[in-house]
């Protein structure tokens, strides 16, 4: 969902992208507004932040943030974030702290990827119910997790942190059945469980009875061929037959005079 200077009463389930949300907006920390500031840091260690320059952003005019408890930091100016996002109440939240528009923000080229990188944290791909071995798997933690726990077939279990949108599992060399735990620091009871399977032969591979279009093929063939058959006209019978008993007999004269 995308909110652009308006928020509901009841902010729906679901990821929400919020830009230039309405002042003094409590629960996203919002407290008023200033004028007339600059970017002066981003957090460029973070995945979101991938191949997303932004030097010099000026802004005529943002939110005075307090940053929540709950969220994490992309971008900031001298009086506190611009671009935050984070996990409340079990929805994924995108918040920016002014208008785009009123900046030169839309017309960079970092700008599509920023929100691509957003995107892709706000609305996750689903984990795979199948592949192959060696492939990498994307998955992306459940809300509110901070570490993610993936049961291999033989039993081994692999524990990854959170700390980007998504975890890229490349330990897929064994068939069977995966299973994906997310939990949070300090608790043994699992916020998600997924599971996929590494299967060595593709769907269509594994499918045992003849395709429909192979056995369409080889009617199609055969009734082709009596298509050909019927085609031959009769002279071409008799001359057949006729150059056959010709040969019959020279090969008896020749058994006859070899005696």
């Amino acid at each position: 969902y995308l909110f652009d200077n308006y928020l509901p009463a009841e902010l729906p389930d679901g990821g929400l992208l919020i830009v230039d949300p309405p002042p003094n907006t409590t629960p996203l920390g919002i407290d008023g507004a200033v004028n007339n500031v600059y970017l002066v840091r981003t957090d460029r260690e973070n995945p979101l932040m991938g191949s997303v320059d932004l030097p010099s952003l000026y802004l005529p005019k943002s939110l005075a943030v307090i940053r929540p408890a709950w969220a994490r930091t992309l971008a900031e100016s001298t009086v506190g974030p611009l671009i935050y996002y984070g996990t409340s109440a079990g929805r994924r939240l995108v918040i920016f702290a002014f208008d785009p528009q009123q900046t030169d923000l839309p017309q960079r080229i970092a700008f599509p990827i920023l929100i691509n990188n957003l995107l892709e944290w706000l609305a996750p791909e689903n984990i795979p119910m199948q592949v192959e071995p060696g492939d990498i798997v994307p998955i992306a933690p459940a809300p509110g997790a901070t570490e993610v726990l993936v049961r291999k077939p033989s039993g081994a279990v692999l524990s990854y942190p959170v700390r980007g949108p998504v975890i890229r599992f490349a330990e897929t060399n064994q068939k069977g059945v995966y299973q994906v735990i997310d939990r949070a620091t300090g608790s043994n009871d699992p916020i998600a469980q997924r599971t996929f399977i590494v299967n060595g032969l593709s769907e269509s591979e594994s499918q045992l009875r003849a395709r429909g279009d192979f056995v369409a093929s080889v009617e199609a063939i055969g009734s082709t061929f009596d298509e050909i058959i019927g085609q031959v006209p009769i002279w071409l019978w008799v001359a057949a037959a006729f150059l056959l008993a010709l040969v019959i007999e020279w090969w008896y004269y020749g058994r006859r005079w070899a005696y």
